[in-house]
This record gives C-alpha cells, structure tokens and sequence, in this order.
C-alpha cells in the first residue's frame, strides 16, 4: 500500500493535506505528522484514503471554514479511514467537524472537536455520519461538539469504546440508521448522552453519565438495549417517548435526578431485569399513553416511586421488585390501566400498590410486604381487580378501598398487617371472594363510612379486633365467610350500618360471633355462632333485626342476646349448650321470639330480663338446666304455645316479672311445670303440664300470679302441699326439702335396697367410700354422695347426700338427707333441683324392683336416733306414721 506523508515544517512528501489528498492514489495512506494542520477550506475526500496521525494529541487537522473541516463522500462506499488525530473546527459559524456520506467507516483513535450549531440547523457533529456509510468508529473522542456523533440517512455503524464529553446537545444521536453502540462513555450533554431517533440499535455496556438524560429513544426508536449505566444523569436515565419500542434489558439506571427509566407518548417495548435504584423521582415512570411491558425490573431505593403509570399509559408489570421506594411500590394515577402480575412491592414508604384518580387495572399473584402503610390501596375513583395476591406484614391494612373506587378481590391473602386486613372506606363500592385475612392487628375486614360491600366465602381468623367491622353507613351483604378466634366479635356492626348476613361462620371468637350495634339494619339468616367467648349473637339495635334459622352453640354467656330496645324477629334458630341463656331478651328490647329450639342450656332456653317485652311463641325448649323460658327483673312477656320439655324448670317467672304464659306444653320438666317465685304476678292460663318431677303449676314466696285453665295432670310431686321450694328465709336464701323416707317393703334386706340405690345413683352421682353399719338402726346400713353443680350466681357448690336403710318390725326402710356445701338446712335452687332429680330417679328405681308405686314422705329436720324427724319448727315425726 502507498504511504505519504504531510509535514506542517515541509520535510514530508507534501506540506499541506489538501495537496496530498488530490495526488495520492486510491487505497493510499497519507500520514500526517506532529501539528496542527490548517485547512483553508472546507476539504472533501471522495477516494478511499486512510490518514494516519502521530496521536490525537499530536496531531491536529483544523477547519475554520462553514460547513465542516472534512467531507468524506462516495458513491461506490469507499473506505474513509483514520486514526491517531484530532480533527477540529474552530470557526464561528455552524459547521460539522467531519462529515461521512455513502462511505465505508474505519475511524480509531481519533478525536472530534468543535463542531456547532444548533436544534433547528442538520449541523454541529463532531462526526456526522449519513447517505448510506456503513462502518466502525471505535476509541474515539467527541468532545465539546454541538454533538458528539450524528448518524442518519440510512446508515448501519458500529461505535465501539468512544467517549462522547461535554457534547452541547448530545452525545451520539441516530436517526433513521441502525447498527451498534458499544462500550461508549457519554457525559455532559445537556440533552442525552445516546439518542434514537427512529432508529433501531444494539445498545451494549455503554455508560451515560452526568447528561440531561442517559439513553432517549424518540419516534419508533427501537433495537435492543442491553447492560448499558445511565447514571447520575440531571432527568432521566433512559427517556422513550413517541412511538419508541426498543427492549431494555439488565440496564443501571441509578442515581438520576429524576425517573430511572421514563416512558411518554406512546412509546411501548419490553424493559427486563433492569436495576433502577436511588433515582430522586421514581425508579421506572409510565406516562401519557405509554404501554410498555416491564418484567423482572429492581426497583429500589427510590425518591419517588418504584414503578408510576400516570395519564392513559398502561401495559403489563411483571415479577418486578419495588423495594425501599420513597413513595409506592408500584402505582397508578389519572386514567393509566395496566396488568400488574407477580410483581414483590416490600418495604416502600406508603402503599406497596396503589391506585388513584381514575385509574384502573388487575393485579394479580403479587406480593406485597412490610410497607409502611398499605399492601394495596385503591383510592379516589379507582377501579380495579385484585386477584391472588399476598399482602403481609404492612404498617396499615393489608388491602384498602378508599372514596369512590370500585373494585373486585378474589383469592387474595391479607395477613399479619399491623392494622385491618381489608379496609373498605369512603363511599368504595367493593366486592371481595375468597379471601383470607389472618392474624392482623385490627379487624380481618373492616368496612366504614357509606362503602358498600360484598363479601361472600372469605376467611377470618385470628385477627386483633374483628373478623368483620361494620361501621359508619356502610352497606354490606356477607355471606359464607369464616370468622374464627378474633379478639373481639366475629362479626360487629355499629353506626348506622346496613348489613345482611347469610352463612356466616363464627367461631371461638373472644367476645361475640356477631353484634348488630344500636342503630344498625340487619338481617341473619343461617349464620354458626360456635363456641365464642360471649354471645353467640348479640343484638343492640333499635332498628327491626331479623334472625333466622341461625345456630349458635356453645357459646361463653348467651346463644342469642336481644337487648337496649330492639324490635327484632328471632325465628327458627337453634341454640344449644350455651353457657347461659339459648336466647336472652333484655333491656327495653320488644322482640318477637318464635320457632326456636333452645336446647341443653347451662341457664334457660328462652330468657325474658331487665325490662323486656318480649313476646315468645312455638318455641321448643329442651334439657335447659334453669328453665325452659324464663321471666324475672321487671320483664312482661307473652309467652304462649311454646313447649318446655326436660328443663328443670318448665316455665319459670321470678323477681317482679309479669307477662303472661298461655297454651304452652311444659311436660317433663325436672322441678316443675310452671312456677311464680319471688314477687312475680303474671297470668298463667290454658297450658298442658304433665309429667313434670315436681308440680304442674305452683305459686311460691310473695309472687302473686293469676292462674285458671291449667291441665296438670300426672305430675310427679309427692306432697302437693309442700311443694318443692318453701318460703325464703330471713338471709335470702332458700329452703327446700332435705330428707325424704319411704317404706320400700318387706321382701328386700337393707343392704340389697343400699346396693340398688348405689347402682341408681353412679349414673351421675359419685358414691363415698363403702356401705357402713348403723349400730344405732336394726339392721342399718349406710352410704354417702355427692356432686358438683353451678349455681345461680355463677358460683360453685357441692350437693351432699346420705343413702340410709334398715329393719322396722320386719319392713325395709330408706332415708335420704341431702345438704348443701356442708349445710343441711340450706339447699338453694340448683342444688334443690339436684336432690329432686335423685330422689325421682330412686323413686323410679324402686317403682321397677318391686312393681309398687312408693309412698314419700317429705320430711325437715334431722335423723334422729330413736328414728324420729325434727322438722325446722320443731315437731317430731315418727317412722311408723309412715
């Protein structure tokens, strides 16, 4: 190959490059020596020539001519090469500093400076490169140009290990070309260190530092940009606007004074696994009408948000991490609308997710944890769709809905959050679908303001307030859902709440499974109130509440609590084996009770307290251990057609109780039918009381009731006159009877009759020690009993008894004393009824062994040796006035 060279002293084969350019031959190498090589003119190469320098700092071609210092031109792609050189323009007008068209590119180690101009003028490149060229420029230098390099006009290069500094404009700028851009350093420009402009590149491992914004993609710019920096940057680190589509992959954008990665107009593509951490404004930004997919992105650390969709954008997010973020984790504002998917939003200052204004959406399978204050908010007028994901462990509530959004939950799960689960507030309308809410600190939902809600087949378990909280004027229909071991109700509605509740599950809450608050509407129908720490449903409002066909059992105090003045209908629920009362009426409530079964309560099945009125019909109460129905304080109910069977008490008024009780069946009951104690006064009219242990209808202590057409027939009572409860004595207690005797016959011995008597009483009773001898009886033998029970005041005692038999003239007789706590002259009404059990049981047994039905006698007093009773006012009975 040729070689030649160009001196500025004269010595080489020519003194100026001009002349050499117009001598040498095509494919020669015109090498220039140490200088500065001042052109005075513009010079144009239009033959493949390669100029070789001693060094770009050694060797300096300067233009000072408009235009451009020097024009590589061809029409056949020849090669324009150089390297080792400085080019420059140091002239006043707007001119390019090297201008490459239709060639082929092969420039290394060369700077271009001084090229100028301005936005509105095709000139100010240190290298322009246009027409066709095709090539590589590679560990070049453009510095202080208007730009740094300008590739247009159809051109395919490569620009490889270049550092583009202190470019005006920018530092590379393509427009209508394609090709590579690799491993170049772009700093200072006051616009972009690398932009596209309906281009399409391979960007690689550049680094864009210290400009306006990093990389800018603008009108269809496309290609692929791949593990390039674009730090530290005054706006953006990568900026794509107007149609641009490219794809970002494992690109830094940090620490930009505003977005890491911005997105405008309606620029769309693929951005993947890109970090974006410690931007002053939000990691990646989606804005106007953007519609980008984003996949895998970290997003970390930044001043703003980790991902904002705003104005109409939208697209997908995908398995992206927003983490630490000074905002949201990943949020949506204006009219935006985008698919956020398995993206993990943890530890950002507010929301994980949120959405605002009037945008929308699905989110879906994301995980949203430890934010500080919700995992998902939707505010404003929002709308959006809220499928599978995880929010755990946020300062706040797990899920909020918020003023006028509207929005749908399905599967997602909201636990551990240090406020409610889901927080439904403003005038949101909201429905929510198998969800789970657990173990957060307020309520698993809580619902306030005028929201309106639906809630069906979610669960709620373990919450620090509520599993469902009702306020405000919210309207909300919950059906199936679970609520389980909340710290407080199950389901609460307070305020002026309008609330239907279908199929609910309440169970082991601490206080109630559900409480309908004093102004609130409500309608319960099958809902499970189980094993709560209070009642199983407790009703304070005064607005007309219907139950129906709801079942709490075993509930802490009451199945079913009507209290303050409510007017509700309580129909066909079942309450079993609640620890008081199946269903209480108390306060000033006037609620209609009919239809129940209030089964194998440890009080009474059907209660009427306080001042109530309540009117109970066709009710059935069963094995309740206090009474089936029962009046007392200043209640008046009308109790009419219910049937009370197996209680202890049938139907039962006490203290200043009224009402009325009329055409109930109250049959074998283990006291009696109907009784009046203290100073009641109700009418007790046309009911049927059969077989009950004790008396059908009985009036005791000062109560003054009116009684007529009663059937009580085939009661168990032995002494009618005597009754089973005396008058009160002076301490307010209550005497009963303590010692029975009976003559059982001739034909069994005492030990047998002792023996019979043991096996009766094991059933329920525990038997002390052995049968002894009574030397002071002929023949007698005896034993002890006993049993625990509960007693009216929630206390507890101990039922004693003493089984005794022996000869009187060749007949068996049996003795039982029964005592109290240690007390034989007091029994009070448990108790009482504990003893009337045993003795009709003893009276059935004997009935069976000898076919005879046995004759008591009811005794006071106490045994004494010469087999007499001391009754309490001192009169002696003796054995054989049997």
């Amino acid at each position: 190959m040729a070689r030649f060279s160009v001196t500025v002293d004269g010595t080489g084969d020519f003194d100026r490059l001009e002349a050499a350019v117009s001598s040498v031959p095509h494919g020669a190498e015109i090498v220039l020596g140490a200088g500065v090589h001042v052109l005075s003119e513009p010079l144009i190469i239009d033959r493949p020539i390669t100029l070789i320098g001693a060094g770009m700092d050694a060797t300096r071609v300067v233009g000072t001519n408009p235009g451009w210092t020097i024009a590589f031109r061809s029409d056949t792609l020849g090669q324009a090469a150089a390297r080792g050189l400085t080019f420059a323009y140091e002239g006043e007008a707007f001119a390019n500093v090297v201008l490459c068209v239709g060639v082929t590119l092969d420039f290394r180690m060369c700077r271009f400076t001084g090229g100028k101009g301005d936005y509105t003028h095709e000139a100010g490149a240190g290298l322009n490169i246009g027409s066709g060229s095709v090539g590589r420029v590679m560990s070049c230098e453009m510095v202080g140009n208007y730009l740094g390099t300008m590739i247009d006009g159809q051109a395919d290069v490569t620009l490889q290990a270049n550092k583009c500094t202190d470019n005006a404009l920018a530092g590379i700028v393509a427009s209508s070309a394609s090709g590579t851009l690799r491993r170049n350093t772009c700093t200072g420009a006051e616009y972009a260190g690398i932009a596209l402009i309906s281009a399409s590149f391979q960007i690689e491992e550049n680094i864009c530092k210290g400009n306006a914004h990093g990389i800018c993609f603008e009108a269809g710019a496309a290609g692929t940009t791949r593990k390039n920096e674009c730090i530290q940057n005054t706006v953006a680190g990568i900026r794509l606007f107007q149609n641009a589509a490219p794809t970002l992959e494992d690109n830094v954008a940090s620490d930009n004074e505003g977005d890491g990665i911005l997105y405008l107009h309606n620029a769309a593509g693929l951005a993947r696994r890109n970090r974006c951490s410690g931007n002053r404004g939000t990691g990646i930004a989606v804005g106007d009408e953007a519609q980008p997919t984003l996949e895998a992105n970290l997003c970390e650390a930044n001043g703003v948000s980790g991902i904002r969709y705003q104005g109409r954008a939208g697209g997908i997010a995908t398995a992206n991490h927003c983490k630490g973020n000074q905002d949201n984790g990943l949020c949506l504002y204006d009219g935006s609308s985008a698919s956020l998917v398995s993206n993990t939003l943890e530890e950002n200052t507010f929301h994980g997710i949120a959405f605002f204004d009037d945008a929308s959406g699905q989110a879906s399978t994301n995980a949203c944890v430890a934010n500080g204050v919700d995992g998902i908010a939707v505010w404003d007028r929002a709308r959006a769709t809220l499928e599978g994901n995880a929010c755990l462990r946020n300062e706040a509530a797990g899920i909020q809905f918020s003023e006028n959004s509207e929005s749908a939950a399905t599967n997602n799960d909201s636990n551990l959050n240090k406020g409610p689960g889901i927080l439904v507030v403003g005038e949101a309308r909201v429905e929510l679908r198998n969800n789970r809410a657990t173990e957060n600190g307020g309520s698993g939902l809580s619902c306030m303001g005028t929201a309106h809600v639906v809630a069906s087949q979610n669960t709620f378990g373990s919450n620090g307030n509520c599993g469902i909280r009702c306020e405000g004027k919210t309207q909300a229909v919950l059906e199936g859902n679970i609520c389980v071991l909340s710290a407080f109700q199950g389901i609460g509605c307070w305020g002026q709440a309008t609330v239907d509740m279908r199929i609910n599950h309440c169970k082991q809450n601490t206080k109630e499974g559900i409480v309908v608050g004093e102004h609130v509407k409500a309608e319960l129908q099958q809902n499970d109130c189980l094993e709560n720490g209070d009642d199983g449903i407790f009703i304070g409002s005064d607005n007309a509440v219907t139950l129906t066909e709801n079942t709490c059992l075993q509930n802490a105090v009451h199945g079913i609590r009507v209290g303050v003045r409510a007017a509700s209908i309580v129909r066909g629920n079942q309450c079993y084996g609640n620890k008081w009362d199946g269903i209480s009426c108390e306060g000033e409530s006037t609620p209609t009770i009919s239809g129940n079964y209030c089964e194998d309560n440890v009080d009474s099945g059907v209660a009427a307290r306080s001042n109530s009125r309540p009117k109970i019909t066709s009710n059935v109460c069963r094995g309740n251990a206090h009474a089936g129905v029962l009046a007392t304080g200043t209640a008046q109910p009308d109790i009419e057609n219910n049937t009370c069977e197996g209680n202890k008490g049938g139907i039962v008024f006490r203290e200043d109780a009224a009402g009325r009780a009329a055409g109930n069946q109250s049959h074998h009951n283990e006291t009696y039918g109907i009784a009046t104690l203290d100073r009641a006064r109700p009418l007790i009219e046309n009911n049927a009381c059969h077989r009950n242990v004790g008396d059908g209808v009985i009036k005791a202590d000062a109560s003054k009731p009116t009684i007529r057409n009663n059937d009580t027939r085939d009661n168990n009572r032995p002494n009618p006159a005597t009754g089973w409860v005396l008058p009160s004595s002076s301490n307010g207690g209550r005497f009963g009877p303590k010692q029975f005797a009976a003559r059982i016959g001739t034909d069994a011995s005492p030990t047998e009759v002792l023996e019979r008597v043991a096996r009766t009483f094991a059933h329920s009773w525990k038997i002390s020690g052995q049968m002894e001898s009574r030397g002071d009886l002929p023949e007698g033998w005896e034993f002890a009993i006993s049993q625990t029970y509960r007693g009216s005041i929630n206390t507890q005692g101990v039922v004693m008894g003493s089984s005794v038999a022996y000869r009187e003239n060749g007949i068996t007789m049996l003795n039982l004393t029964f005592s109290d706590n240690g007390m034989p002259m007091w029994l009070d009404e448990q108790s009482e009824g504990m003893a009337a059990v045993a003795l009709y049981a003893i009276a059935q047994a004997v009935r069976q062994w000898n076919g005879e039905k046995v004759p008591w006698v009811c005794m006071e007093g106490s045994w004494t040796k010469d087999q007499t009773f001391r009754t309490s006012s001192g009169q002696f009975i003796q054995v054989e006035r049997f």
